[in-house]
């Protein structure tokens, strides 16, 4: 398993199994296109299953410091190893705090230096201040690096399969359509007032997320296959409406109170369905989930305990239908549950929202 060589806020090694199960009910494609690339989990996952196999993919993300590591590990890996390895025989607080306000001539070293700080900072996380200077403190943990023949595999699979770019999203999508599968996953929608989307000078805002969501349509409508990651909230609902959505649940870290880290529901947004996600198509002013759905299911097994009747197979529909709205005002939830033979139930559900 060909693993990224570094961490990032938001990456999707752990919801690898689910995004794969997408990426497969795309079907045929000729490229391959992911423009948020952070630690590329996606990429090297979608390369590890063979769906890349004789397709290029077309890498890039917005922060120069991440794609110069990239394109360093893909053309100079030599180089990368040695340096790293420097760092490791040094580290402490003060070789930490003296790199990261330290800038060298030497790419490679850069690279080594960007992979350096990304390992030993707190919780992997990238963060830079108002001037585009890295402000993380030290993690006061020891870096860890795959080694090196991993390390150099991980070069030989960038370099063999991929064109690693700097652009913005407006860039990458840019003409896509048929024939290009797309895979995004952007800052997220927050979800709280205080959930981290800062991961360059300028913040990914709302407005930012609308325009992605335009194109993200056309690239829809020229023909491209999409599949996108998000927080599941009533703007990402609104802003995808009429695509397939698919609610998964994942392992959040980025807060500084261990205690508030856990699994938060987002959503795997598609412009084809994902049976094998249970995806349903979104439509915010009255969402539908249909009974067959593998999430509704995996709750009212959990739930139901005891003797299963018609008005407890009811109220746990009602709880479910209540927790994918994200306490979202709501004019209605419509539940109706029948059982046409002993222990066989079927379920009409729906949520018709109220005016933000």
């Amino acid at each position: 398993m060909t693993k990224p060589f570094i961490k990032w806020a938001g990456g999707k090694t752990q919801l690898l199994p689910q995004l794969l199960k997408a990426a497969r009910a795309a079907g045929e494609f000729n490229s391959y296109h992911e423009p948020f690339l952070g630690g590329g989990a996606m990429f090297f996952g979608m390369y590890d299953e063979g769906l890349l196999k004789h397709r290029r993919a077309y890498l890039s993300d917005s922060n120069y410091d991440l794609i110069r590591a990239w394109c360093e590990m893909a053309n100079n890996t030599e180089a990368v190893v040695f340096h790293l390895l420097c760092h490791s025989g040094r580290d402490c607080e003060k070789h930490f705090l003296d790199e990261r306000g330290c800038v060298h001539r030497n790419s490679a070293e850069e690279a080594a230096r960007f992979i350096y700080i990304n390992k030993t900072c707190f919780n992997g996380l990238y963060r830079v201040n108002s001037k585009g200077k890295f402000n993380v403190p030290y993690g006061h943990r020891k870096p860890r690096y795959s080694p090196d023949e991993e390390i150099k595999e991980v070069g030989s699979v960038i370099k063999s399969n991929s064109v690693v770019q700097c652009l913005g999203f407006q860039q990458a999508l840019s003409g896509l359509g048929e024939g290009s599968l797309i895979y995004l996953d952007p800052p997220y929608i927050p979800t709280t007032k205080t959930s981290f989307t800062k991961y360059t000078v300028n913040d990914f805002k709302a407005e930012d997320h609308r325009e992605l969501a335009g194109l993200v349509r056309e690239c829809s409508e020229r023909g491209a296959k999409i599949i996108l990651s998000n927080a599941w909230t009533s703007y990402t609902a609104e802003l995808y409406e009429g695509f397939h959505a698919s609610i998964v649940k994942a392992r959040r870290n980025i807060n500084r109170d261990g205690a508030k880290r856990g699994a938060v529901d987002e959503v795997i947004i598609t412009n084809f369905p994902v049976p094998a996600l249970g995806s349903f198509v979104i439509n915010p002013r009255s969402l539908t989930v249909d009974a067959s759905c593998e999430a509704l299911r995996k709750a009212l097994r959990t739930k139901l305990v005891g003797l299963v009747t018609v008005d407890n197979v009811n109220t746990v529909v009602h709880n479910y239908l209540r927790s994918i709205t994200l306490g979202d005002p709501f004019d209605d939830i419509c539940v109706e549950v029948t059982e046409p033979t002993p222990g066989t139930f079927e379920i009409t559900a729906s949520i018709k929202l109220g005016q933000p």
